[in-house]
């Protein structure tokens, strides 16, 4: 479930994009999803740029 949602997180559709972060969020409440996940956080801080303040948001909450 994480690989697929990693490639949403980088869609230009921003409702696909934050839906995407949120999920991987609820995910990283499983120890062992949280530990696959510390692998993709770089990419998860690429969206803390992103223009729309919704994803940037998502994204943050993400990462902690």
């Amino acid at each position: 479930a994480i690989a697929p949602l990693l490639q949403l997180v980088v869609s230009e559709n921003t409702a696909v994009c934050a839906n995407a972060l949120r999920a991987l969020t609820v995910l990283a409440e499983v120890p062992r999803a949280r530990a696959q996940l510390l692998e993709h956080v770089p990419l998860l801080k690429t969206r803390l740029t992103h223009p729309t303040a919704i994803i940037q948001r998502a994204a943050s909450t993400a990462i902690e």
